[in-house]
């Protein structure tokens, strides 16, 4: 309560036990609060994502049926966008640094012209 009123910044919320969180962002999160790893979506893109937990650098191993990555993206837990790479060309192993993220859980997507997929990593 602040003042009288409840607030989200002390826990307090009078409405439904069921928040909703609103991302302003066209990439779809499933299950956030689960274990780290793969989700799945249109494409079937990743074969492993490593080391996860990762400090300084995250290697994406992609799968050798996928023709072309037209880009990744790193999302941090609020929907921003925190990491681009385009046009990964025919790369079947990327090394993305991520020793500039701050310490917390992240979702890399990768898409080409067919579809995409959301892979969860954390950061530490």
């Amino acid at each position: 309560m602040i003042d009288g009123t409840p607030s989200w910044d002390n826990g307090e919320w009078t409405g439904d036990p069921n928040r909703m969180v609103a991302v302003a962002s066209d990439t779809i999160f499933n299950d956030i609060w689960g274990t780290t790893g793969i989700i799945d979506n249109n494409i079937d893109a990743v074969r492993s994502l490593y080391p996860n937990p990762c400090q300084s650098y995250l290697n994406v191993t992609l799968n050798s049926d996928i023709n072309q990555v037209s880009a990744i993206e790193i999302h941090n837990i609020l929907g921003e966008l925190v990491y681009t790479l385009n046009d990964i060309s025919m790369q079947k192993e990327i090394r993305v640094f991520t020793g500039d993220l701050t310490t917390g859980v992240y979702f890399l997507t990768v898409r080409n012209n067919q579809g995409y997929q959301v892979a969860k990593f954390v950061k530490e």
